[in-house]
């Protein structure tokens, strides 16, 4: 596996794969992951959530809260207060159920449960509205953090692809690099190696603050392989 760039921090990293857009501050070592603040919050809330205006900013405050929280107790309660509002909708909408959703998948104990009602919920919130392709995409990464290749694959190829790349670039790459692995894993080697060296193109040309290092990709081929010497030359050049 690679090392991060040394200003990617893991927090970073994981508030990049799930939210898209972050805010590097003036040191470059904290994250704001949910746009703060601007312009760029409002046109996320105008994207994701949909809920009535009173409830719109404290459920995203408490979710804010809730996701970054590490003291296992305290983000216990704090997704029970999220739980709370979002069981509160007289009529959730699919946005609620994506917001209700990732509730639960960002839950740090009992994961494979929470993952269970993740599913449920990313399901219902794609039910009521196909054009949801973040809902589709995490239906998707439930199947394919169970292991279960087939359903994965099956949601990553219903994802409205123009739309994830005109949002977030480095997330359609992300896709490309997932529809690789389940296509590989599943014994389609050849496809699943198109798919990565698609990712490859990419990593040559986007700029380094909008790749999320690889990690599917190189759990599928050796150290030896053109593509990963490839990968591996340009995340050095990161250095330089």
């Amino acid at each position: 596996m690679f090392s991060l760039k040394p200003f990617l921090s893991l927090r970073v990293a994981r508030a990049r794969y799930y939210y898209g857009s972050i805010t590097l501050r003036g040191d470059q070592s904290a994250v704001a992951p949910h746009l703060p603040g601007s312009r760029l919050r409002t046109a996320w809330f105008a994207l994701h959530f949909s809920m009535n205006s009173q409830n719109k900013e404290t459920i995203i405050a408490k979710y804010d809260h809730f996701e970054a929280e590490e003291e296992p107790a305290l983000k216990i309660r704090l997704r029970d207060e999220v739980l709370g509002i979002l069981n509160s909708l007289f009529a959730p909408d699919s946005d609620d159920f994506h917001i209700w959703g990732l509730t639960y998948y960002m839950s740090d104990d009992n994961k494979d449960y929470h993952r269970k009602l993740a599913l449920q919920m990313f399901q219902k919130a794609y039910q009521l509205d196909n054009s949801n392709f973040l809902a589709c995409l995490y239906i998707a990464h439930c199947y394919h953090d169970n292991k279960q290749f087939k359903s994965a694959l099956k949601y990553y190829e219903l994802v409205n692809r123009q739309a994830l790349l005109e949002w977030q670039p480095w997330r359609y790459v992300k896709l490309l690099e997932q529809i690789g692995y389940c296509h590989y894993k599943l014994g389609n080697k050849d496809r699943g190696r198109t798919y990565f060296q698609e990712v490859l193109e990419w990593f040559r040309k986007l700029p380094s603050e909008d790749i999320v290092p690889p990690g599917d990709l190189l759990d599928c081929l050796p150290d030896t392989d053109e593509i990963v010497i490839e990968i591996r030359r340009i995340e050095e050049s990161y250095y330089h």
